[in-house]
């Protein structure tokens, strides 16, 4: 490690004020500490239930960026941020949008929101077979498709998993979303995998479900028997306990439905979509589909669609001057539900991504990516050190 890796353990080397805490606020302790007598010790002491507090308090709330740069502290360090109850404890504490995976013609692609703060170690992740699809994020995970197998991996640590071959055969182009919920109660950070597809020529949709917890596949008993015009379903993706696949049916009267499938019901429907070229991000506490237009000269309005029917619920108007493009993409993590996340482009090609608070009603620029096409399937992601079992 050079100088500028140097790593100082102070009060606020995490942005999390830990001066204030002392050693009644760490149960673990041994009651000893309260014994010390002369002032050294007492510095000793302090010293000892500081470091302790950093690695049990602070530790779950850092990206996993930084806390694979913090492994190379110690050897206690690398033994602590290696154990699965820390990969547990950030997995659910750290919930910071960090950057988006894409897919282009010529492999995959990362950007971060802060490449000081987040970032995977190999964002090729060539750890995986060379031919591969991007199909899901979820909650620090990833999804794939690669020949004929699904693989689950962790960009940030690279563990990986190929799942078994389902009982039923998905297509050539199947559609799967990655169901997968960091919490408090889901320790052995189980996960799911669901897949959309038909048989028999028909336009009847099932559902196939893999498990980690049972490392096995089965068929639900949900079938969706409304969409006649199926002509194609594209990737999918996962939000607030549902699975979603947007599903566009042929000319010459070319509309958009959405495709829902509660994971824990088995419940399954149909949406209507009111117009093509929007996303599906979370606003409030629901899902929403927005869409984006030039309203005057440097006015964008944002049309902020939600409920059963996909109603209009209101309009956002952004002067976003020097920009003559823009779209929405999803957001995720705490993120998501209050900002609108707009990918802005200017007449000589630069990029913006900005954040617009829709409850303070501020615009803050984020980051500038390079070269992403506006058509470009963007899929936020989280750097955390979920296990993939």
């Amino acid at each position: 490690m050079d100088s500028s890796d140097e790593i100082d353990i102070s009060d606020d080397i995490f942005g999390l004020d830990i001066s204030g805490l002392t050693h009644h606020d760490f149960n673990p302790m041994p009651d000893t500490l309260h014994i010390l007598g002369d002032e050294k010790a007492c510095e000793v002491d302090s010293e000892i239930i500081r470091n302790e507090l950093i690695k049990t308090h602070a530790l779950p709330f850092l990206p996993a960026k930084a806390l694979l740069r913090f492994k190379s502290v110690s050897s206690e360090w690398d033994k602590r941020i290696s154990s699965p109850l820390l990969a547990h404890h950030q997995s659910f504490s750290f919930r910071k949008l960090s950057g988006f995976f894409y897919q282009t013609f010529n492999g995959l692609r990362f950007f971060s929101l802060d490449a000081s703060a987040y970032g995977v170690p190999r964002p090729l992740l060539d750890f995986l077979p060379a031919e591969k699809h991007l199909m899901c994020s979820t909650n620090g995970l990833l999804l794939f498709r690669c020949s004929d197998s699904y693989y689950v991996c962790n960009p940030a640590t690279g563990d990986r998993n190929m799942l078994p071959n389902p009982l039923y055969y998905h297509g050539t182009n199947p559609s799967a979303v990655l169901a997968y919920e960091p919490s408090l109660n889901n320790i052995e950070a189980y996960y799911q995998v669901i897949c959309a597809f038909t048989a028999f020529d028909s336009p009847v949709v099932f559902f196939e479900i893999y498990s980690s917890e049972t490392r096995s596949w089965r068929i639900s008993s949900a079938i969706c028997p409304e969409l006649e015009d199926l002509d194609h379903y594209g990737d999918g993706f996962y939000l607030n306990g549902c699975a979603y696949w947007e599903i566009s049916s042929p000319s010459p009267s070319p509309s958009a439905q959405l495709l829902a499938f509660d994971v824990q019901s088995g419940e399954c429907g149909v949406l209507s979509v009111p117009s093509d070229g929007g996303v599906f991000t979370v606003v409030g506490d629901e899902i929403c589909y927005v869409t984006s237009r030039k309203h005057l000269d440097e006015v964008f309005a944002f049309d902020i669609y939600g409920g059963l029917e996909m109603g209009l619920k209101r309009s956002v108007y952004l002067n976003l001057s020097g920009f003559t493009e823009s779209k929405v993409v999803p957001a995720a993590g705490e993120d998501a539900g209050d900002c609108l996340l707009i990918l802005c482009v200017a007449e000589d090609g630069r990029q913006v991504l900005q954040k617009y608070g829709l409850s303070e009603q501020k615009v803050k620029v984020l980051c500038s990516p390079c070269e992403i096409a506006l058509h470009a399937r963007l899929l936020p992601y989280v750097n955390s050190l979920a296990i993939v079992t």
